[in-house]
C-alpha cells in the first residue's frame, strides 16, 4: 500500500514528464512492436507522443480543445475532439498502477533492473467470469515510483497474448519547450 501511495503522490506531484516507452505484443496471429516518445506537460494540458511502428509513424498532438494526428508515411492529418482530460494521462496504465477495486497488487520484493532498484508487484485483475487467466507484473522505480516494466499475458479458450512495455528515458519536472507541442503538417496532407 505504501508503494501505491507513494505512486499516486508523484503523478499528483508532477508538473511535466518525458519518456519512451518500447511495447512488444504477441497473439496467436499478430506480433508488433512499437516505440513511443511521450511529452506530457499536466499545468497547461498538453501532450505530444511520437508513435513509430512496422505499421505506421504518427505524431500525435493534444490539449485542452482536442487533438491532432499526422501520419508520415500516408501524410495524412485528422482532428478529434479527444481532449487531454479526456485522457486523463495520469490515470492510463502507461503512468498510473492499475489500483483499484477490480485489481489486486502484492508486493514481490525489490529487482534490479537496468542498474535501477525497483519494486516488483503482482497485479491481479478481478474479473467476474472465470474463462480468462491474467497474469501481469509490473516494476516501480524505487526512486521515482514511475513503472520501468510491465509484462502482461493472457489466456481464455480462444484467444492468447503476451504484451510487454519498457519505460525509459524518464524525466520529471524538466522544462519542456512550447514548441515540442506544436504539429507543423505539410500543406499537402491528406485532411480524414
Amino acid at each position: 500500500e505504501e508503494i501505491v501511495d507513494q505512486h499516486r503522490n508523484r503523478l499528483d506531484s508532477m508538473e511535466t514528464v518525458s519518456m519512451t516507452v518500447r511495447t512488444n505484443i504477441s497473439s496467436d496471429s499478430y506480433s508488433s512492436s512499437s516505440t513511443s516518445e511521450i511529452w506530457i506537460d499536466f499545468e497547461d494540458k498538453q501532450m505530444r507522443t511520437e508513435q513509430s511502428s512496422e505499421y505506421s509513424n504518427t505524431t500525435t498532438v493534444r490539449n485542452d480543445t482536442g487533438s491532432v494526428t499526422y501520419d508520415a508515411d500516408e501524410n495524412t492529418v485528422r482532428n478529434s475532439d479527444f481532449t487531454f482530460e479526456d485522457m486523463n494521462p495520469r490515470e492510463t496504465r502507461q503512468f498510473a498502477l492499475p489500483a483499484n477495486n477490480q485489481t489486486e497488487l502484492t508486493y514481490e520484493g525489490t529487482e534490479l533492473i537496468d542498474g535501477s532498484e525497483t519494486y516488483r508487484l503482482d497485479v491481479e485483475p478481478q474479473f467476474n467470469d472465470t474463462d480468462r487467466d491474467v497474469d501481469a507484473t509490473v516494476w516501480i522505480n524505487a526512486e521515482t515510483y514511475l513503472p520501468v516494466q510491465l509484462e502482461s499475458s493472457m489466456e481464455s479458450d480462444n484467444y492468447s497474448f503476451e504484451a510487454t512495455a519498457q519505460f525509459t528515458d524518464v524525466a520529471v519536472n524538466e522544462t519542456i519547450p512550447d514548441e515540442r507541442f506544436s504539429l507543423d503538417v505539410p500543406e499537402d496532407a491528406e485532411r480524414q
